[in-house]
């Protein structure tokens, strides 16, 4: 099941990073977007939701431990306990994550 976590904003990718070499699936969704930078037009990576991160997990005492100790991690989303995504949900994020590669430009130049 896909869940929620909240960290620290601006970290997003390193803390996915740690997530992943202690094996679990984790993505912080990226869209490359066109940005005017002295009469240039350059493509940035811009996390859509800063400070969040999504990470499928079977959700155990064990395993939210040792989530919740990774550096960066502040908590999982939900109000007693961290509540996993709809289907519904699930199914848009993993649209956006685009396995893990950011989105092409929204703007046309």
């Amino acid at each position: 099941m896909w869940y929620v976590i909240h960290v620290q904003t601006g970290k997003e990718n390193e803390i996915r990073k740690q997530l992943v070499r202690k094996g679990y699936t984790a993505y912080s969704p990226v869209e490359m977007r066109a940005i005017r930078s002295g009469g240039n037009w350059q493509d940035k990576p811009y996390t859509l939701f800063p400070g969040y991160l999504f990470i499928d997990l079977d959700l155990d005492d064990e395993v939210y431990y040792r989530v919740k100790a990774t550096p960066g991690v502040i908590r999982f989303l939900g109000h007693e306990s961290p509540i996993p995504l709809r289907e519904d949900e699930e199914q848009y994020i993993l649209s956006i994550c685009n396995r893990g590669r950011p989105i092409k430009p929204s703007r046309m130049r």
